[in-house]
């Protein structure tokens, strides 16, 4: 440090010596005024009351509003909800807060001015504060936990609310999803009862009963092949039969109707021909054939001429009886009884397994065309169930969510869901937050400080007289050879010694004022440190 820092050091250290009661002054009144301007401004408490998170013991799902992501989103509503012009209305008028400022204002502004205090904040973790701010602590007090306990009814409301929403939501969607899917399968259902032997399933089913029927009608039309044949045996053995015994009768007697001789030879071999040639025609053709009818109509016609010939000639001799005695023959042969029975079997069996025949063939036409439908029903099958999967897939996880909606229903409904609970209810505040009283004094003590000081240095720039040899160095610009220092007289010092007691009475006396100022303003509660 240097000669001229020193000098200077030294001058301002004796400016203030000299001016120490200026300063002083300005000190105390500074203090005064400052705890003045404590006692005037209006007091501001706030209280806090700090909020927990508890998450619900049951694992959440997926639908809950517990959701990790989303609590800050829930703390936002929450918060919206608390601080709501209804809500901060029913607090007001509950607690007749800002009587005042309602009597000047519209209630908007009012709640506008107490939005402006509240606070809810996150502090650490799953940890919230709500904190209110007034000039009466008491009102302050109840303000804090009235709100807290809104915030807490109003994430239980918000949760059940949600809960119900998202059980009503899920209900709907899966009784529309349900009847979506009955229809589909109704649809299905319908489609199947219709097509059932058409479908693809039953292709190879079809095939097998198919090649089953064919082979049973295969045995079947070898059965009639079998009969027609041995019928056109019997007929050929019946013919022979009665060739011998037509034969047989007319050598013994030859038949004559009275004076002529029936034309075109003896009528009852005519009959018989005409019997063998319907039974062979029976074989090849059916009743109705017009041959068939043609011959029938002939033998009846016949039947009938004999019958009436046989009538005519009853009493005549012994020609009469050769030809009654011919017929009768013939009708009473064994061998052509058992025959005529045989062939009557034999046409039975026919028209039986032709009737078989008859069934098979159309099951078997049946069945080929269920198997030349499958592939038609197997497209249209495709296309009808397409989505089914989709809505059968959508309608499961839609009752798993109707049953994880409905628990969780339940569990809101019983509040044992998350929820929020005081961890640190608000307490009676006792010192204010605003105006900060240790801010205001140094404030009050560095302002004090500056003008007192700033108005001993003013003046003693004012003063031109010159209290050190170098500022007289500067001035002339010559050397000082000497300087004498100040001596002063009994006289002068026993004046110094009266200033310096009188200046510790008067820091004395202002400090007890101050002091005195300061213990009034802490002993009414003013003041809290």
């Amino acid at each position: 440090m240097n000669e001229k820092t020193q000098q200077l050091i030294k001058k301002y250290f004796d400016i203030i010596l000299s001016r120490k009661t200026l300063i002083v002054t300005f000190v105390f009144i500074a203090l005064l005024g400052g705890l003045a301007i404590y006692y005037k401004t209006p007091k501001v408490y706030q209280a806090t009351s700090l909020l927990i998170y508890e998450k619900q013991a049951v694992n959440p799902s997926k639908m809950s509003p517990d959701i990790k992501d989303r609590v800050r989103e829930i703390v936002s509503t929450l918060m919206q909800q608390v601080t709501s012009r209804s809500s901060l209305e029913k607090i007001i008028k509950d607690f007749n807060l800002y009587p005042e400022m309602r009597e000047d204002v519209p209630l908007e502004d009012v709640i506008d001015s107490m939005h402006k205090v509240i606070a809810i904040s996150p502090t650490k973790g799953d940890i919230f504060q709500v904190s209110f701010s007034g000039g009466d602590p008491r009102k302050v007090l109840r303000v804090t936990n009235a709100l807290a306990s809104k915030f807490i009814e109003e994430n239980l409301r918000y949760r059940e609310d949600r809960a119900s929403e998202t059980s009503s939501y899920i209900a709907n969607e899966l009784q529309l999803s349900k009847r979506s899917l009955d229809k589909k399968e109704r649809a299905m259902r319908d489609y199947k009862l219709k097509y059932y032997n058409e479908l693809p399933e039953q292709r190879e089913i079809n095939v097998a009963r198919v090649n089953t029927l064919q082979v049973k009608m295969q045995g079947v039309q070898d059965n009639i092949q079998g009969l027609e044949r041995t019928k056109i045996v019997l007929q050929e053995q019946i013919g022979q039969r009665r060739q011998m015994l037509q034969n047989v009768s007319s050598s013994l007697v030859v038949p004559t109707t009275g004076d002529k001789t029936v034309s075109g030879g003896d009528p009852y071999q005519k009959l018989a021909q005409m019997q063998s040639y319907l039974d062979a025609l029976l074989v090849k053709y059916k009743q109705t054939h017009p041959e068939v009818k043609r011959i029938r109509k002939s033998i009846a016609g016949l039947e009938a001429q004999l019958s009436a010939n046989g009538n005519a000639v009853a009493g005549q001799g012994k020609e009469g009886g050769s030809i009654s005695s011919n017929r009768s023959l013939l009708n009473r042969d064994p061998v052509l009884q058992a025959a005529a029975i045989q062939q009557r079997d034999l046409e039975r069996n026919l028209v039986k397994l032709r009737v078989d025949e008859n069934a098979l063939r159309s099951q078997v036409q049946k069945l080929e065309e269920w198997i030349a439908a499958a592939p038609v029903r197997e497209a249209e099958w495709s296309a009808l169930t397409r989505d089914y999967v989709q809505f059968k897939s959508h309608y499961d996880f839609l009752v798993s969510q109707d049953l994880q909606a409905s628990s969780i229903e339940n569990l809101e409904k019983k509040q044992q869901g998350s929820q929020f609970k005081i961890m640190d209810p608000a307490r009676l505040p006792e010192k204010p937050v605003k105006p900060d009283f240790v801010k205001i004094m140094v404030l009050a003590l560095g302002l004090g400080f500056a003008l007192g000081g700033g108005l001993a240095l003013g003046l003693d720039l004012l003063d031109s007289s010159f209290k050190d040899p170098l500022e007289i160095e500067e001035y002339l610009g010559l050397s000082v050879a000497c300087s004498v220092p100040y001596l002063p007289l009994a006289q002068e010092k026993r004046i110094s010694r009266l200033k310096n007691i009188g200046f510790i009475l008067y820091f004395l006396t202002g400090l007890a004022i101050v002091a005195a100022a300061f213990y009034y303003l802490w002993s009414r509660g003013i003041v809290i440190l």
